[in-house]
């Protein structure tokens, strides 16, 4: 099952009913080890071996000991090898999408439901020009209709019907995206100064036609937004700009992270 970890970009710290859950769930990783290791035979450490991991990865969650969460590819691997063991069924009703630093919200504020509609995960790409060569400033290079996968919704983005995400592919942002990761965007939600934002951008002088079509984005923090510009800053290397708004198509809020 995919774990998703949806998180607000400033990463605060989490609040003492946070950890607590945090730490109900690595009990839930714990049971789920110990039945499926009794499920294949009993021996935890044949179960490691069997798909190529640490024989503590599995060994710590089957006696308890584990104080951190499965990793998804361990999942995904156990998943792959025991296919047909009976209590992925039990897994995929009680395990939900984490959402840290969401502080005390309400569990399904935090968690993504299984009976929404999945978040589409469409196409990104390094764009192959900068838009500032000077201060190299990355463009992301998006397709809309590339649909690659699906992620679980939050409750909090149900009547989202335009949220979409995006893998990050770039390095620009970072620390604070790390190229790989996916983060989840929603058309709808308000933007504010301090958001980080994907900004997609029309077509630059000369392209004729095609100068209204969105082809890439600015993945950025919003500085500043005014009738004639808005303010984008990046962090690698740190640069503030302006992006005049003839040419913004659209501002979208990157609402969090997915793991």
């Amino acid at each position: 099952m995919q774990q998703l970890n949806l998180h607000s970009c400033k990463e605060p710290p989490l609040s003492i009913s946070a950890n607590l859950l945090h730490m109900g769930e690595t009990d839930d990783d714990h049971q789920l080890v110990r039945d499926l290791v009794d499920w294949a035979g009993g021996i935890p450490s044949r179960v490691a071996k069997e798909i190529g991991a640490a024989a503590t990865t599995i060994t710590r969650h089957y006696n308890g000991k584990a104080t951190t969460r499965l990793g998804r590819d361990t999942v995904q691997k156990l998943r792959q090898r025991y296919p047909d063991f009976p209590g992925w069924g039990i897994r995929n009703q009680t395990v939900r999408a984490e959402v840290a630093s969401f502080g005390d919200r309400p569990f399904d504020e935090k968690y993504g439901s299984g009976d929404l509609p999945a978040i589409p995960l469409v196409g990104t790409a390094m764009g192959a020009d900068s838009f500032d060569p000077e201060r190299d400033i990355e463009l992301t290079e998006l397709d809309m209709a590339e649909v690659l996968e699906h992620v679980a919704r939050p409750v909090s983005l149900a009547r989202d019907k335009e949220a979409y995400a995006l893998t990050v592919v770039g390095d620009s942002m970072y620390p604070r995206f790390r190229p790989g990761r996916r983060v989840i965007v929603s058309p709808r939600a308000p933007v504010s100064i301090g958001d980080d934002v994907v900004v997609q951008l029309k077509g630059g002088p000369g392209e004729g036609d095609h100068r209204d079509r969105v082809s890439t984005v600015l993945i950025k923090e919003m500085v500043r937004r005014s009738a004639t510009f808005i303010e984008l800053r990046q962090f690698n290397p740190e640069v503030t700009f302006r992006v005049e708004q003839e040419r913004v198509a659209a501002i979208h809020k990157v609402i969090g992270e997915v793991y």
